[in-house]
């Protein structure tokens, strides 16, 4: 693979406290935060230095978090080499630092999922006095304590230095539901953007006859028939497939091998770092946010609505070292007593020379690749695992109830304290949680401010 991988290493010590998380509440991470960056980090880095907090995960899921928290970040970096998070001295392991300039991660990326945080912010609207119009705002919540909350806006320059690395992974790391890897990723909304972006030319390619195809009878993803395609870019292999919503001769590529008609196209691709970029367009070449239901369904989002959205779908799809195996039944037919046959000579030429490539020993060469920035970007995790590791981090945020006693984690209580604390509220997801019922997770966050207040007495 190309360029240096740098190792991360991510020490976490053994966790010891109350239950509901011995006291750890947002504002003492805001303060662990706001000492750090003013103590150990220059000043000339502080506007690009952002923290992850793990303080809302349990501690034996601490180590795994930490290692998607890496991968996130470095999926949607576009530096050269895999970077390394920082532990926070004095954190026992709960508080990650990042350089946004070492990862060229875009600032105002960041600040879009800065603005939806609701475990250090309020959303709310105002009136402008100028115009006497009514917009929203994003300010600092009373819980977390406002002169250290605007101490560390104005040094971090940023509305949000610090996040919760289970809801970053879970805004950064899909594109359902206004999901914001496409915008930190940098994808582009035309499929040839897409391939420029990786110093490809499709055209070129092909006219090169540098690109290798497969067609399958049947894709485990969709069982439908399907193409595969890959080209090789400079930073390494681009991986395509190519699906239909149903099954003609006109859309079945080993019927139709020269003028195949597909719906969509899935994209995974080699970055810089080692790691993928993934995309998904239509026909058109547009940027598509999900994959049409009819032509495929995400089989292990238990919890979800089933849709097929990068990064996440992909990576717990292609557990299999980042690429899944198939079979070639193209070139399994040209190996029997089946030719292809065009009107044209050089057409023959160009479909033979494009499905007897074995694409098999390709395929092991790029998954050895990934593999090795998979560890580097997570502290020696193997793919399967790190697949693994995501799906558990994004499900137990996203699709799993928020229970009574994580709730009490998550505003530094002990789970015994959180009805003595909360009762006062007339919020009923409030209520219900001192009732001991588990809340959806949108429930929660949008009563969290309510339950902080009354957490801290107010």
């Amino acid at each position: 693979m190309r360029g240096a991988l740098i190792a991360v290493t991510v020490f976490l010590m053994s966790q010891a406290g109350a239950a509901g998380g011995g006291g750890v509440t947002p504002a003492a991470e805001l303060r662990l935060a706001v000492d750090d960056l003013s103590t150990r980090v220059a000043v000339t880095d502080r506007p690009v230095t952002r923290y992850l907090s793990l303080y809302a995960i349990p501690p034996a899921r601490r180590r795994a978090a930490a290692a998607v928290a890496s991968f996130g970040l470095n999926s949607v970096s576009h530096a050269d080499t895999i970077a390394a998070l920082d532990v926070v001295p004095g954190t026992e392991g709960r508080l990650l630092r990042f350089s946004l300039r070492r990862l060229r991660i875009d600032a105002a990326a960041w600040e879009a999922i800065a603005a939806e945080d609701p475990y250090w912010h309020l959303r709310t609207q105002v009136v402008d006095p100028n115009t006497g119009k009514v917009r929203e705002v994003v300010t600092d919540g009373g819980w977390v304590g406002l002169v250290q909350a605007a101490r560390l806006r104005e040094m971090a320059a940023s509305i949000g230095a610090l996040l919760r690395a289970d809801h970053f992974i879970a805004r950064a790391g899909t594109t359902e539901n206004g999901g914001h890897y496409y915008r930190l990723a940098g994808v582009p909304e035309r499929e040839q953007q897409f391939h420029a972006l990786l110093g490809i030319d499709a055209a070129t390619t092909g006219r090169l006859r540098s690109d290798q195809g497969a067609n399958l009878i049947r894709s485990g993803v969709t069982f439908k028939v399907r193409r595969v395609v890959r080209r090789q870019g400079p930073l390494g292999a681009a991986w395509s497939t190519f699906d239909v919503e149903r099954v003609s001769p006109d859309r079945d590529p080993i019927r139709n091998p020269l003028g195949f008609q597909y719906d969509a196209g899935e994209h995974i691709a080699a970055k810089r770092n080692g790691l993928h970029v993934f995309a998904l367009f239509d026909r058109q070449g547009r940027r598509q946010d999900a994959v049409p239901d009819r032509i495929a369904k995400d089989a292990l989002a238990v919890h979800g609505s089933g849709v097929i959205a990068p990064l996440l779908s992909c990576v717990r799809c292609h557990s299999e070292r980042g690429l899944r195996p198939f079979a070639n039944d193209q070139r399994r037919l040209l190996a029997g007593r089946v030719e292809l046959f065009a009107e044209r000579e050089e057409d023959a030429e160009r479909l033979a020379g494009f499905y007897e490539r074995d694409l098999e020993k390709l395929l092991r060469r790029d998954r050895e690749d990934y593999g090795e920035a998979v560890a580097a970007a997570t502290g020696g995790m193997q793919v399967t695992k790190l697949a693994e590791a995501l799906a558990e981090a994004y499900g137990t945020y996203v699709d799993e109830l928020v229970s009574p006693a994580q709730a009490a984690r998550e505003l530094g209580l002990a789970t015994s304290e959180l009805t003595v604390r909360l009762r006062a509220s007339n919020d009923p997801v409030i209520l219900a949680l001192c009732e001991g019922l588990s809340v959806q997770r949108q429930q929660w966050e949008s009563a969290f401010a309510t339950a902080a207040l009354l957490a801290m007495g107010g």
